[in-house]
Protein backbone atom coordinates (compact mmCIF):
# COMPACT_ATOMS: atom_id res chain seq x y z
CA UNK A 1 0.00 0.00 0.00
CA UNK A 2 1.69 3.28 -0.61
CA UNK A 3 2.97 5.49 1.84
CA UNK A 4 1.11 8.77 3.02
CA UNK A 5 2.30 12.21 5.11
CA UNK A 6 0.61 15.14 6.21
CA UNK A 7 1.30 18.24 4.56
CA UNK A 8 0.45 20.84 1.43
CA UNK A 9 1.66 19.64 -2.22
CA UNK A 10 3.86 16.76 -1.36
CA UNK A 11 7.25 15.76 -3.04
CA UNK A 12 8.40 12.62 -2.45
CA UNK A 13 12.28 11.08 -2.68
CA UNK A 14 13.94 8.45 -2.62
CA UNK A 15 17.59 10.07 -1.77
CA UNK A 16 17.97 12.93 0.86
CA UNK A 17 19.38 15.20 -0.80
CA UNK A 18 18.27 15.97 -4.49
CA UNK A 19 16.85 14.60 -6.54
CA UNK A 20 13.60 14.97 -8.33
CA UNK A 21 10.87 14.79 -6.90
CA UNK A 22 7.39 13.25 -7.52
CA UNK A 23 3.71 13.61 -6.31
CA UNK A 24 2.93 10.32 -6.11
CA UNK A 25 3.33 8.35 -3.10
CA UNK A 26 5.51 5.23 -3.05
CA UNK A 27 4.56 1.99 -2.39
CA UNK A 28 7.23 -0.04 -0.65
CA UNK A 29 8.42 -3.07 -2.19
CA UNK A 30 7.16 -6.54 0.35
CA UNK A 31 9.09 -8.75 -1.91
CA UNK A 32 12.20 -9.15 0.38
CA UNK A 33 13.05 -8.78 3.81
CA UNK A 34 14.87 -5.35 4.51
CA UNK A 35 14.96 -1.67 5.29
CA UNK A 36 14.02 1.30 3.52
CA UNK A 37 14.39 5.07 3.59
CA UNK A 38 11.50 7.09 1.67
CA UNK A 39 11.42 11.22 1.69
CA UNK A 40 9.02 13.75 1.58
CA UNK A 41 8.52 17.88 1.55
CA UNK A 42 5.54 20.10 0.86
CA UNK A 43 5.27 23.30 -1.00
CA UNK A 44 3.75 26.55 0.65
CA UNK A 45 3.44 29.91 -1.20
CA UNK A 46 6.23 27.94 -3.74
CA UNK A 47 8.60 27.67 -1.07
CA UNK A 48 9.53 23.42 -0.55
CA UNK A 49 10.10 23.02 3.04
CA UNK A 50 13.09 20.83 4.46
CA UNK A 51 12.88 16.54 3.66
CA UNK A 52 11.36 14.72 6.27
CA UNK A 53 12.37 10.82 6.69
CA UNK A 54 10.06 8.20 6.22
CA UNK A 55 12.06 4.03 7.83
CA UNK A 56 10.25 1.54 6.33
CA UNK A 57 10.91 -2.00 7.94
CA UNK A 58 10.15 -5.47 6.06
CA UNK A 59 9.93 -7.94 8.27
CA UNK A 60 9.43 -12.02 8.37
CA UNK A 61 5.71 -13.15 8.42
CA UNK A 62 4.30 -14.31 11.07
CA UNK A 63 1.97 -16.74 12.59
CA UNK A 64 0.47 -17.98 15.91
CA UNK A 65 -0.34 -21.30 16.79
CA UNK A 66 -1.31 -22.96 20.18
CA UNK A 67 -0.45 -26.41 20.71
CA UNK A 68 -2.13 -28.71 24.32
CA UNK A 69 -0.25 -31.62 25.78
CA UNK A 70 -3.80 -33.28 25.76
CA UNK A 71 -7.21 -32.51 24.18
CA UNK A 72 -9.22 -32.90 27.50
CA UNK A 73 -8.17 -32.96 31.08
CA UNK A 74 -9.91 -33.40 34.67
CA UNK A 75 -10.82 -30.28 37.10
CA UNK A 76 -7.58 -29.51 38.78
CA UNK A 77 -5.28 -31.70 36.45
CA UNK A 78 -2.29 -29.61 34.99
CA UNK A 79 -2.07 -29.21 30.96
CA UNK A 80 0.90 -28.11 29.08
CA UNK A 81 0.62 -25.17 26.53
CA UNK A 82 3.01 -23.91 23.72
CA UNK A 83 3.37 -21.70 21.15
CA UNK A 84 4.48 -23.41 17.58
CA UNK A 85 3.88 -21.01 15.13
CA UNK A 86 6.47 -18.66 13.29
CA UNK A 87 6.93 -15.71 16.15
CA UNK A 88 10.42 -14.37 16.98
CA UNK A 89 11.33 -14.15 20.60
CA UNK A 90 10.67 -10.42 20.53
CA UNK A 91 7.45 -10.46 20.01
CA UNK A 92 4.82 -9.30 22.47
CA UNK A 93 2.54 -12.20 23.70
CA UNK A 94 -1.03 -11.55 24.99
CA UNK A 95 -2.65 -14.69 26.47
CA UNK A 96 -6.09 -15.11 27.79
CA UNK A 97 -6.57 -18.44 29.91
CA UNK A 98 -10.43 -18.43 30.50
CA UNK A 99 -10.24 -18.93 34.19
CA UNK A 100 -7.00 -20.75 34.17
CA UNK A 101 -4.13 -20.57 36.81
CA UNK A 102 -0.76 -20.37 35.33
CA UNK A 103 1.60 -22.66 37.30
CA UNK A 104 4.96 -21.65 35.09
CA UNK A 105 5.59 -20.21 31.87
CA UNK A 106 5.70 -16.60 30.31
CA UNK A 107 6.18 -14.89 27.10
CA UNK A 108 6.00 -17.41 24.47
CA UNK A 109 5.87 -20.41 26.22
CA UNK A 110 5.38 -22.98 27.34
CA UNK A 111 3.12 -22.76 30.21
CA UNK A 112 1.88 -25.36 32.83
CA UNK A 113 -2.03 -24.52 33.44
CA UNK A 114 -5.17 -25.93 35.81
CA UNK A 115 -8.23 -25.25 35.90
CA UNK A 116 -10.83 -25.18 38.97
CA UNK A 117 -13.69 -25.55 37.59
CA UNK A 118 -15.11 -27.69 34.53
CA UNK A 119 -16.29 -26.83 31.67
CA UNK A 120 -15.14 -25.92 27.79
CA UNK A 121 -12.01 -23.30 28.15
CA UNK A 122 -10.52 -21.14 25.49
CA UNK A 123 -7.73 -19.96 25.38
CA UNK A 124 -6.43 -17.14 23.28
CA UNK A 125 -3.11 -15.66 22.15
CA UNK A 126 -2.20 -12.18 20.60
CA UNK A 127 1.34 -11.70 19.43
CA UNK A 128 2.80 -8.29 18.08
CA UNK A 129 6.15 -8.32 16.63
CA UNK A 130 6.76 -4.31 15.35
CA UNK A 131 3.06 -4.20 14.36
CA UNK A 132 3.46 -7.26 12.51
CA UNK A 133 -0.11 -9.20 14.50
CA UNK A 134 -0.75 -12.60 14.86
CA UNK A 135 -3.52 -14.66 16.86
CA UNK A 136 -4.85 -17.83 17.65
CA UNK A 137 -7.85 -19.79 19.82
CA UNK A 138 -8.44 -23.37 20.67
CA UNK A 139 -10.90 -24.63 22.90
CA UNK A 140 -9.95 -27.25 25.99
CA UNK A 141 -12.43 -29.41 27.65
CA UNK A 142 -11.94 -29.51 31.37
CA UNK A 143 -13.79 -32.42 32.67
CA UNK A 144 -15.19 -32.70 36.21
CA UNK A 145 -14.43 -34.93 39.21
CA UNK A 146 -16.55 -37.86 40.01
CA UNK A 147 -18.20 -37.61 43.48
CA UNK A 148 -17.16 -39.21 46.68
CA UNK A 149 -18.82 -39.66 49.67
CA UNK A 150 -20.28 -42.63 51.71
CA UNK A 151 -21.32 -42.70 55.61
CA UNK A 152 -20.87 -45.77 58.04
CA UNK A 153 -22.15 -46.06 61.49
CA UNK A 154 -20.11 -44.20 64.23
CA UNK A 155 -20.19 -46.88 66.63
CA UNK A 156 -19.77 -50.87 66.39
CA UNK A 157 -19.57 -53.52 68.05
CA UNK A 158 -16.17 -56.60 68.33
CA UNK A 159 -18.45 -59.53 66.37
CA UNK A 160 -21.13 -57.67 64.75
CA UNK A 161 -21.75 -57.46 60.79
CA UNK A 162 -22.83 -54.25 59.15
CA UNK A 163 -24.23 -54.35 55.71
CA UNK A 164 -23.09 -51.22 53.82
CA UNK A 165 -24.68 -49.80 50.31
CA UNK A 166 -24.25 -46.72 48.94
CA UNK A 167 -26.90 -44.66 49.42
CA UNK A 168 -27.17 -43.34 45.53
CA UNK A 169 -25.49 -43.54 42.82
CA UNK A 170 -21.78 -40.91 43.08
CA UNK A 171 -22.78 -38.50 39.95
CA UNK A 172 -19.46 -39.44 37.12
CA UNK A 173 -18.40 -42.57 39.45
CA UNK A 174 -18.21 -45.66 37.42
CA UNK A 175 -15.42 -47.11 39.55
CA UNK A 176 -14.93 -47.36 43.20
CA UNK A 177 -11.61 -47.90 44.84
CA UNK A 178 -11.94 -48.30 48.34
CA UNK A 179 -9.22 -48.64 51.25
CA UNK A 180 -10.31 -50.58 54.33
CA UNK A 181 -9.01 -50.90 57.67
CA UNK A 182 -6.69 -54.21 57.64
CA UNK A 183 -8.06 -55.10 60.99
CA UNK A 184 -12.05 -55.65 59.26
CA UNK A 185 -13.26 -58.60 57.43
CA UNK A 186 -15.03 -58.26 54.02
CA UNK A 187 -17.47 -60.30 52.40
CA UNK A 188 -20.35 -60.47 49.75
CA UNK A 189 -18.63 -57.19 47.94
CA UNK A 190 -21.00 -56.56 44.70
CA UNK A 191 -19.86 -56.16 41.08
CA UNK A 192 -20.37 -52.54 41.15
CA UNK A 193 -18.10 -52.43 44.26
CA UNK A 194 -21.25 -50.26 46.01
CA UNK A 195 -21.99 -52.48 48.66
CA UNK A 196 -20.56 -55.05 50.93
CA UNK A 197 -20.91 -56.79 54.56
CA UNK A 198 -18.19 -55.54 57.48
CA UNK A 199 -16.98 -58.03 59.89
CA UNK A 200 -16.21 -55.93 63.13
CA UNK A 201 -13.12 -57.58 64.33
CA UNK A 202 -10.95 -55.78 67.00
CA UNK A 203 -12.53 -52.61 69.12
CA UNK A 204 -10.80 -48.94 68.26
CA UNK A 205 -10.93 -46.47 65.51
CA UNK A 206 -11.01 -47.83 62.08
CA UNK A 207 -10.90 -45.46 58.91
CA UNK A 208 -12.36 -46.60 55.66
CA UNK A 209 -10.90 -44.40 52.55
CA UNK A 210 -12.78 -43.88 49.15
CA UNK A 211 -11.56 -42.50 45.60
CA UNK A 212 -14.19 -42.80 42.39
CA UNK A 213 -13.01 -42.76 39.18
CA UNK A 214 -14.94 -41.19 36.32
CA UNK A 215 -15.64 -42.74 32.53
CA UNK A 216 -12.54 -40.21 31.63
CA UNK A 217 -10.31 -41.78 34.29
CA UNK A 218 -10.93 -38.69 36.89
CA UNK A 219 -10.28 -39.67 40.11
CA UNK A 220 -12.12 -37.92 43.11
CA UNK A 221 -11.05 -36.51 46.47
CA UNK A 222 -10.59 -38.94 48.72
CA UNK A 223 -13.38 -39.51 51.45
CA UNK A 224 -12.96 -41.07 54.67
CA UNK A 225 -15.01 -42.38 57.74
CA UNK A 226 -14.49 -43.22 60.87
CA UNK A 227 -16.03 -46.15 62.59
CA UNK A 228 -15.37 -46.99 66.30
CA UNK A 229 -15.65 -50.48 67.35
CA UNK A 230 -16.32 -51.26 70.91
CA UNK A 231 -15.64 -54.66 72.77
CA UNK A 232 -17.99 -56.64 73.82
CA UNK A 233 -18.55 -56.66 78.26
CA UNK A 234 -17.02 -59.05 79.83
CA UNK A 235 -20.16 -61.03 81.50
CA UNK A 236 -19.58 -63.38 84.57
CA UNK A 237 -22.60 -65.61 85.66
CA UNK A 238 -21.84 -66.16 89.53
CA UNK A 239 -21.76 -69.93 91.01
CA UNK A 240 -25.09 -71.28 91.89
CA UNK A 241 -24.30 -70.97 96.25
CA UNK A 242 -26.08 -74.88 96.22
CA UNK A 243 -23.97 -77.78 95.55
CA UNK A 244 -27.25 -79.85 94.39
CA UNK A 245 -29.74 -78.93 92.56
CA UNK A 246 -33.10 -80.71 92.53
CA UNK A 247 -35.29 -81.07 89.71
CA UNK A 248 -38.42 -78.49 89.88
CA UNK A 249 -36.54 -76.59 92.44
CA UNK A 250 -36.42 -72.65 92.36
CA UNK A 251 -32.65 -71.52 92.23
CA UNK A 252 -31.30 -67.58 91.84
CA UNK A 253 -28.40 -66.97 89.69
CA UNK A 254 -26.35 -63.91 89.70
CA UNK A 255 -24.09 -61.62 87.00
CA UNK A 256 -21.14 -60.43 88.17
CA UNK A 257 -21.31 -56.42 88.97
CA UNK A 258 -20.63 -55.11 85.09
CA UNK A 259 -20.54 -51.15 84.60
CA UNK A 260 -22.36 -49.63 82.10
CA UNK A 261 -24.21 -52.93 81.09
CA UNK A 262 -28.02 -51.35 80.83
CA UNK A 263 -30.03 -54.97 79.66
CA UNK A 264 -29.89 -58.47 81.04
CA UNK A 265 -31.27 -61.32 78.86
CA UNK A 266 -31.46 -65.03 80.52
CA UNK A 267 -31.77 -67.71 78.46
CA UNK A 268 -33.87 -70.18 78.04
CA UNK A 269 -36.37 -67.95 78.95
CA UNK A 270 -39.20 -70.17 80.13
CA UNK A 271 -37.18 -71.34 82.83
CA UNK A 272 -37.15 -67.90 84.65
CA UNK A 273 -40.16 -66.05 86.33
CA UNK A 274 -38.22 -62.91 85.01
CA UNK A 275 -35.00 -62.87 82.78
CA UNK A 276 -34.20 -59.41 82.61
CA UNK A 277 -32.25 -58.64 85.79
CA UNK A 278 -28.79 -58.76 86.80
CA UNK A 279 -30.69 -61.17 89.60
CA UNK A 280 -33.19 -63.86 88.73
CA UNK A 281 -35.00 -66.40 89.65
CA UNK A 282 -35.17 -70.04 87.84
CA UNK A 283 -37.45 -73.17 87.77
CA UNK A 284 -35.20 -75.79 86.78
CA UNK A 285 -37.08 -78.63 85.23
CA UNK A 286 -34.10 -80.40 83.66
CA UNK A 287 -30.12 -80.41 83.21
CA UNK A 288 -28.56 -78.37 80.43
CA UNK A 289 -26.96 -74.50 79.42
CA UNK A 290 -28.41 -71.63 81.37
CA UNK A 291 -27.03 -68.63 79.24
CA UNK A 292 -26.96 -64.84 80.24
CA UNK A 293 -26.60 -62.12 77.50
CA UNK A 294 -25.61 -58.36 78.41
CA UNK A 295 -25.85 -55.27 76.04
CA UNK A 296 -24.44 -52.22 76.97
CA UNK A 297 -25.49 -48.43 76.18
CA UNK A 298 -23.68 -48.89 72.91
CA UNK A 299 -25.50 -52.03 71.86
CA UNK A 300 -22.44 -54.16 72.31
CA UNK A 301 -23.35 -57.87 73.67
CA UNK A 302 -21.70 -60.15 75.80
CA UNK A 303 -22.71 -63.56 77.15
CA UNK A 304 -21.62 -66.64 79.44
CA UNK A 305 -22.96 -69.72 80.30
CA UNK A 306 -23.44 -72.43 83.16
CA UNK A 307 -23.98 -75.90 83.02
CA UNK A 308 -26.93 -76.78 85.61
CA UNK A 309 -26.61 -80.29 86.35
CA UNK A 310 -30.07 -81.40 88.54
CA UNK A 311 -30.76 -84.24 90.94
CA UNK A 312 -34.00 -86.09 90.94
CA UNK A 313 -33.25 -86.07 94.97
CA UNK A 314 -35.42 -88.90 95.46
CA UNK A 315 -34.22 -90.16 98.30
CA UNK A 316 -35.01 -89.11 102.26
CA UNK A 317 -32.93 -88.21 104.08
CA UNK A 318 -33.42 -88.18 107.73
CA UNK A 319 -31.07 -87.25 110.49
CA UNK A 320 -29.69 -90.27 113.45
CA UNK A 321 -30.41 -88.21 116.22
CA UNK A 322 -32.14 -84.66 117.25
CA UNK A 323 -32.32 -83.05 120.38
CA UNK A 324 -35.51 -81.00 121.04
CA UNK A 325 -34.68 -78.14 123.45
CA UNK A 326 -35.63 -75.69 121.50
CA UNK A 327 -32.24 -74.15 121.15
CA UNK A 328 -33.16 -73.88 117.59
CA UNK A 329 -30.92 -76.44 116.45
CA UNK A 330 -32.24 -80.21 116.17
CA UNK A 331 -35.29 -79.48 117.62
CA UNK A 332 -37.42 -81.55 114.97
CA UNK A 333 -37.37 -84.75 113.46
CA UNK A 334 -38.40 -85.13 109.72
CA UNK A 335 -36.85 -85.02 106.35
CA UNK A 336 -34.16 -82.83 105.89
CA UNK A 337 -33.54 -83.74 101.84
CA UNK A 338 -34.39 -81.04 99.56
CA UNK A 339 -36.75 -83.21 97.45
CA UNK A 340 -40.26 -82.98 96.47
CA UNK A 341 -41.91 -86.51 97.82
CA UNK A 342 -45.11 -87.86 97.99
CA UNK A 343 -45.73 -89.23 101.71
CA UNK A 344 -48.01 -92.10 102.12
CA UNK A 345 -46.86 -92.97 105.61
CA UNK A 346 -44.49 -91.61 108.27
CA UNK A 347 -44.67 -92.46 111.33
CA UNK A 348 -42.37 -93.15 114.47
CA UNK A 349 -42.65 -95.69 117.42
CA UNK A 350 -40.78 -96.21 120.82
CA UNK A 351 -39.20 -98.54 121.89
CA UNK A 352 -42.27 -100.77 123.39
CA UNK A 353 -44.25 -99.84 120.07
CA UNK A 354 -46.31 -97.37 120.25
CA UNK A 355 -47.04 -94.85 117.82
CA UNK A 356 -45.70 -91.40 118.67
CA UNK A 357 -46.24 -89.55 115.76
CA UNK A 358 -47.44 -90.11 112.13
CA UNK A 359 -47.80 -87.77 109.12
CA UNK A 360 -48.63 -87.75 105.44
CA UNK A 361 -47.40 -84.02 105.04
CA UNK A 362 -43.11 -84.08 103.83
CA UNK A 363 -42.94 -80.88 105.65
CA UNK A 364 -44.29 -82.19 109.69
CA UNK A 365 -41.97 -83.25 112.24
CA UNK A 366 -41.81 -84.83 115.39
CA UNK A 367 -40.77 -82.25 118.00
CA UNK A 368 -40.29 -84.91 120.81
CA UNK A 369 -43.79 -84.85 122.18
CA UNK A 370 -46.95 -87.31 122.26
CA UNK A 371 -50.01 -85.78 123.24
CA UNK A 372 -48.10 -82.34 124.49
CA UNK A 373 -45.86 -84.61 127.05
CA UNK A 374 -42.09 -84.67 126.23
CA UNK A 375 -41.33 -87.91 125.73
CA UNK A 376 -38.12 -89.36 127.49
CA UNK A 377 -34.44 -89.84 125.60
CA UNK A 378 -33.36 -92.74 123.77
CA UNK A 379 -33.80 -94.84 120.81
CA UNK A 380 -37.06 -94.64 118.40
CA UNK A 381 -38.00 -96.04 115.47
CA UNK A 382 -39.57 -94.94 112.25
CA UNK A 383 -40.70 -96.39 109.27
CA UNK A 384 -41.84 -94.51 106.43
CA UNK A 385 -42.88 -94.87 102.64
CA UNK A 386 -43.07 -92.47 100.13
CA UNK A 387 -42.50 -91.78 96.36
CA UNK A 388 -40.68 -88.96 94.65
CA UNK A 389 -42.97 -86.46 93.03
CA UNK A 390 -39.93 -85.31 90.36
CA UNK A 391 -39.51 -89.16 89.48
CA UNK A 392 -41.29 -90.15 86.33
CA UNK A 393 -41.07 -94.05 86.97
CA UNK A 394 -43.08 -92.82 90.38
CA UNK A 395 -41.54 -95.56 92.63
CA UNK A 396 -42.63 -96.14 95.97
CA UNK A 397 -39.75 -96.39 98.49
CA UNK A 398 -40.33 -97.89 102.10
CA UNK A 399 -37.69 -97.60 104.93
CA UNK A 400 -36.93 -98.26 108.18
CA UNK A 401 -34.39 -96.32 111.00
CA UNK A 402 -34.19 -95.23 113.79
CA UNK A 403 -33.18 -92.08 115.78
CA UNK A 404 -31.72 -91.17 118.95
CA UNK A 405 -33.50 -88.33 121.00
CA UNK A 406 -31.30 -86.65 123.04
CA UNK A 407 -32.07 -83.57 126.00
Amino acid sequence: MPLTATGQNLLWYSVPTGGTGSQVAPTPNTSFIGTSYYYVSQTIDGCESDRDTLLVIVDTTITARISLSDSMICVYDTITVTQTGQLPDTSIFTWGWNGGTVLSGDSSGPYVIKWDTAGTKIITLNADDNGCKANDTITLEVLPQPESWFNLPAEACVGSETIFKLDTMLQYAVGYNWVLDPRVGMKDLDTSGMGFTIMWKEPGAHIFRLNTVSQYGCISPEWYDTVNVRNYPLVKIMPVSSNTICINSTITLKAEQLTGVSKFEWSPAEKFLTNNGAEVNARISSSGYIRLTAQDAFGCKGSDSMYIDIKLCCKAILPSAFSPNKDGLNDMFGIISNGRYKIYDFRVVNRYGREVFSTTNQNDRWDGTYNGTLQSMGTYYYYIRYSCEDDNADNVVEERGDVTLVR
